[in-house]
């Protein structure tokens, strides 16, 4: 064995020694350490090298905390930190942490809390898992798990977070760092951080796609927010229908992309149905247009240059077209029609020369001014209080934001894109907000859906 070798199992060997009443987790190169006290992460380490990326081991480590809502609603928070000694139940491959009858302050009844982590031969990573039982009059508003204290280094990680779309690499991160999924903010549910020739990989392997926050912060914490179903009901229970993983691995960030990649395509259904290439429920434009040129209004001008250019470049091109619509940008949504004097002719010249056209609509928004707002407002989505959900880009005007999971804007928007692709010949519509907006959560009992989903 050579040097590089004995100095790694030597590092290994003092991280297991330093780290009395703890268990353990392994598989390929990830070893995870868990504190019997509060089953908390003492250490995620590299098995080659012994590189541990819990740089700072708490007293008392936390592995999760649940935010509440109680009878009388003020907000309260159970944890694992301050919770009595759960039981530790381990065998080969996995390690479970349950606790029982937990109190909290103010509320009337007990949380049972089960954490599992198994750790899996066919992906090398571990896989965690939680369950609450809510036996109380209160309700659990969203979970952070898992929670790890200290986990990387401020000044030494460089941290790849899928965020502003494309993600970014931040490199000797220091200070917090947010992101809200699903949404342009964080369009992926992972990350990974890289410390010298080591990564950490970690993951939520969630088809269902829940509003989760997730916060980085070097050698402080790092968290997971999910918001639960039924938030605001008493007694709801959180049952995970999904694991998050974690594992550690040599290299950089690519590796944990590539990992994240083949979850998705096996296990995500907005990837279950096979490359777009292939696929028939998708448009022939989505799969042939090479540039999409982004345009507002000025239709003679602007068809004569998507005409020079597609002439240019030598392949499939669209336009993606902003205000030809009657009504102000960001203002008396979603009334667009008629469409302004001289963009269905620009359409049907641009047709002819084989070139797309796709305008753009908001897919979320109703403008409170309109005279039609009342019989949508029900529809709205609602806050605890039942107020509705408003936002404003500085148009002169409040835009409520439509509840996505309720027939009625469903069938509005359809409706919507149909008479616009009728009236104009349009071969497309760009619907804004609607994968790029943070999620809005809804709490109308009368709209059909698990209150706190979109």
């Amino acid at each position: 064995m050579n040097l590089a070798g004995l100095f790694g199992i030597g590092l290994l060997m003092a991280t297991l020694n330093s780290f009395a009443g703890s268990v353990m987790v392994e598989t390929g190169n990830t070893r995870v350490l868990f504190s019997e006290e509060t089953g908390g992460v003492l250490g995620i380490v590299d098995r080659t090298s012994g590189k541990n990326f819990i740089s700072k081991v708490a007293e008392k480590p936390g592995l999760w905390r649940l935010k509440l809502r109680g009878g009388n609603g003020e907000l309260i928070q159970l944890d694992s930190r301050s919770a009595a000694r759960p039981g530790v139940y381990s065998q080969r491959g996995s390690v479970e942490f349950v606790w029982t009858n937990l109190q909290a302050k103010g509320v009337t009844g007990g949380f049972d809390v089960r954490v599992v982590c198994k750790v899996s031969h066919s992906d090398g990573l571990a896989h965690f898992r939680i369950d609450v039982q809510n036996k109380s009059n209160s309700s659990i508003l969203s979970a952070l798990f898992p929670e790890l204290d200290g986990f990387g280094t401020a000044g030494t990680s460089d941290v790849a977070f899928p965020k502003y779309n494309w993600g970014e690499m931040f490199r000797g991160l220091k200070g917090k760092l947010y992101g809200n999924y699903p949404s342009a903010d964080m369009p992926m549910q992972f990350c990974s951080i890289t410390e010298g020739s080591n990564s950490v990989y970690f993951a939520a392997e969630d088809p269902g796609a829940l509003f989760k926050t997730f916060l980085m912060e070097p050698g402080v914490t790092f968290s997971v927010e999910t918001s639960v179903p039924n938030a605001t009901i008493v007694g709801n229970n959180w049952k995970e229908a999904f694991d998050f993983v974690v594992g550690t691995y040599e290299g950089d960030w690519m590796r944990g992309c590539k990992l994240y990649r083949e979850w998705a395509l096996k296990s995500a259904p907005w990837t279950a149905k096979g490359p777009i290439a292939r696929r028939k429920d998708v448009a022939k434009a989505v799969k042939e247009v090479g540039v999409w040129l982004n345009v507002s209004e000025h239709f003679v001008e602007n068809e004569k240059s998507a005409l020079a250019f597609r002439k240019e470049i030598g392949v499939p091109i669209g336009v993606q077209w902003y205000n030809w619509h009657r009504n102000p940008f960001d203002k008396e949504y979603p009334d667009y029609l008629p469409p302004k004097p001289g963009f269905v002719n620009s359409v049907k010249e641009l047709k002819q020369a084989g070139i797309y056209s796709m305008p753009y609509i908001n897919g979320r928004l109703w403008d409170t001014a309109n005279t039609n707002y009342a019989e949508a407002r029900p529809y709205a989505t609602a806050l605890e209080n039942g107020e509705r959900f408003l936002e404003d880009y500085q148009s002169g005007t409040k835009l409520a934001v439509m509840c996505l999971g309720n027939p009625f804007w469903q069938t509005n928007l359809a409706g919507l894109i149909e008479r616009i692709a009728a009236e104009t010949g349009v071969g497309g519509i760009y619907i804004d907000q609607v994968a790029g907006a943070p999620i809005a959560e809804c709490f109308d009992p009368s709209h059909g859906h698990s209150l706190g989903r979109d």
